[in-house]
């Protein structure tokens, strides 16, 4: 065989397998490449319940400290230490004065380094973001806040900031108050310096059987990866992620393959049975999800166990590492990359620790 047949004959094998691999899904106007994510975990490793957090509603972890949004009104924002789990503050109380807050929420896992001090994002009221000072409200033993900024409220949406700075932002917004049914029921946006630019994911609306689950395709949360401006949304009714790499200006998703596609017809009775991603935590080298779609929870959901999760593991190019079955209904988690412990947050505000050195 001479050299020029051998060339064609490799070059025919890599467009088969480019070709095999890619999704053919000409609604979502990114490459879309077919993954196989779905009924490939194995048993969670043995936790241990390391505290009880009461009114806990959401963890995450940052270096050695676990944060835990909760409803106590005279600290809304608990920061613990993970190498001894004692309590090292408290802020955020609720009230009017200096420093208080009435409608408290954290924006998704948004804590960075500013000025070589801890930051957590904090919502106020749908309107005002927050910038706590972590560092300094632990030496000084109460809230300080760096910086405030007012936005416009966000109707049924969500928000992301880029490079550490409130006015550079990737916004997901809803618009499911639309009478115009031929427009996309979710947009995007990126806001720098109140410049907007929408960005254009979706060729056309998916075909709906009832029209009151025009939005259902295109719900779900948005998070960041922790230090790099790279975005990924999850989505509650459909097996896709997308991802949009505002450094590299790159954006491309993944699908399970075999699955409903955007070109499909969305059946919200078969879809909507059991949400596809829910939560998310994230690390610097990959991400994890907890996903109700596959076997092992559509099982437990027949069977009145309730919403018992897989926990699915991705990195931040993908490709799926491994996932986990879990034991307990999980109302918040975070991954301790320092210590590969992953915490979550069941609904009786106990705090699980599963030790992943031997899974990642």
């Amino acid at each position: 065989m001479n050299r020029i047949v051998c060339v064609k004959l490799l070059l025919s094998i890599i467009v088969a397998l480019s070709l095999g691999s890619c999704n053919r899904d000409t609604n979502i106007q990114v490459p879309v490449r077919d993954v196989d994510y779905v009924d490939k975990t194995v048993d969670a490793p043995k936790d241990s319940v390391v505290m009880e957090i009461l009114g806990a509603n959401r963890v995450f972890v940052r270096d050695s400290f676990l944060i835990a949004t909760t409803n106590d009104i005279d600290g809304q924002l608990k920061v613990y230490s993970t190498n001894s789990w004692n309590l090292l503050g408290s802020f955020c109380k609720k009230g009017r004065a200096r420093n208080e807050m009435i409608q408290f929420d954290v924006v998704p896992e948004q804590t960075y380094y500013k000025d070589n001090h801890l930051v957590v994002l904090v919502q106020e009221q749908r309107s005002e973001f927050i910038e706590v000072d972590i560092t300094e409200s632990l030496k000084k033993g109460y809230t300080v806040v760096q910086n405030i900024e007012e936005m416009p409220t966000l109707k049924d949406g969500q928000i992301i900031f880029l490079d550490q700075e409130l006015n550079n932002r990737i916004e997901s917004k809803s618009l499911n108050y639309d009478p115009d049914s031929r427009k996309i029921p979710v947009r995007y946006y990126l806001v720098n310096n109140k410049k907007s630019k929408e960005l254009k994911f979706f060729k056309s609306p998916m075909k709906i059987v009832e029209d009151t689950d025009k939005e259902m395709p295109y719900s779900g949360g948005i998070f960041k990866h922790p230090s790099r401006n790279m975005v990924v949304k999850m989505f509650t009714g459909m097996d896709y992620l997308l991802f949009m790499d505002f450094d590299s200006t790159n954006y491309y998703a993944i699908h399970q393959q075999g699955s409903l596609t955007f070109e499909g017809v969305y059946d919200g009775e078969v879809e909507a049975f059991a949400p596809h991603f829910a939560l998310s935590t994230t690390s610097n080298d990959f991400f994890m999800l907890t996903y109700f779609n596959g076997s092992y929870s559509v099982d437990a959901i027949k069977s009145d166990n309730g919403f018992l999760p897989e926990i699915l593991v991705f990195d931040w190019t993908g490709n799926y590492l491994t996932g986990m079955k879990m034991k307990q209904l999980i109302k918040g988690m975070g991954y301790d990359e320092l210590h590969k412990m992953l915490y979550v947050l069941d609904f009786e505000d106990k705090l699980h620790a599963y030790d992943l050195n031997e899974v990642l």
